[in-house]
C-alpha cells in the first residue's frame, strides 16, 4: 500500500487504471475526502458510476466527457448502427 504522501491522482480527467477501470477524482479535497472524492467507472459498453462524488459542475463534465464509446478493440468492427424509420 502506497503511504498517504505518495497518493496524487490527476484531479478531473478520467485516469484508466486497469482494463474496464477508471478513475476521476473530484475537486474537493478534506480530511475526508483526502485529494478529493474518487469517482469509479466500471465496465467498457455498460458501465457502472461508484460514487459519483460532489455536485459540482468540473466533476459532472468529467463523468460525461469519460462516458463516451471507448474505441473498438484493434482487428474489431463495432456492430452497424440499426435506425428504425420514422413514422
Amino acid at each position: 500500500m502506497q503511504p498517504p504522501d505518495d497518493f496524487d491522482p490527476p484531479i478531473g480527467p478520467a485516469e484508466h487504471l486497469a482494463p474496464g477501470l477508471r478513475r476521476i477524482v473530484a475537486p474537493n479535497p478534506s480530511p475526508m475526502t483526502y485529494r478529493g472524492t474518487n469517482t469509479y467507472l466500471v465496465g467498457e459498453r455498460e458501465l457502472a458510476v461508484i460514487d459519483p462524488g460532489p455536485v459540482h459542475p468540473e466533476h459532472l463534465e468529467a463523468i460525461l466527457a469519460a462516458l463516451t464509446p471507448l474505441p473498438p478493440p484493434a482487428g474489431l468492427m463495432p456492430p452497424p448502427l440499426r435506425l428504425s424509420p420514422s413514422r
